[in-house]
């Protein structure tokens, strides 16, 4: 049994270093739905990671729960759609972190993790 589950184990490790892998590879080389879940799992762990660095919220309460959903993968996404238009000039192939979707999706992940610490997501929920 034991064997079994390190088995189990590392081939789930595997795959998901796989789809990590995916996210940050360059566009041409990475396979599209890995590389959206890997920007995407991406995202989580640099949204815990920033809960490390920074466990409050930076501008206070928002009147609008749930905007930072929307509003930060739209900005961050065209950020790095630009970035990635003069990426290739200077560093060769770019990653597909630097194109719209891969930006956006990361920046949700990131924001996602935020927003279910920082609210209580079902507040605004009907009872």
């Amino acid at each position: 049994m034991e064997i079994l589950a390190q088995v189990l184990f590392e081939l789930l490790a595997s795959a998901g270093w796989r789809t990590l892998s995916d996210g940050v590879r360059p566009e041409r080389e990475s396979h599209p739905v890995l590389a959206v879940i890997g920007q995407f799992v991406l995202g989580l762990l640099g949204g815990g990671l920033s809960l490390l660095i920074l466990s409050r919220r930076v501008w206070g309460t928002s009147p609008l729960p749930g905007a930072s959903l929307i509003l930060s993968p739209l900005g961050t996404g065209l950020a790095m759609h630009v970035l990635g238009k003069v990426w290739p000039a200077h560093y060769g192939e770019k990653p597909g972190l630097l194109s719209f979707g891969g930006g956006a999706t990361f920046a949700f992940g990131m924001a996602l993790v935020r927003f279910i610490y920082f609210e209580d997501p079902w507040q605004w929920w009907p009872r």
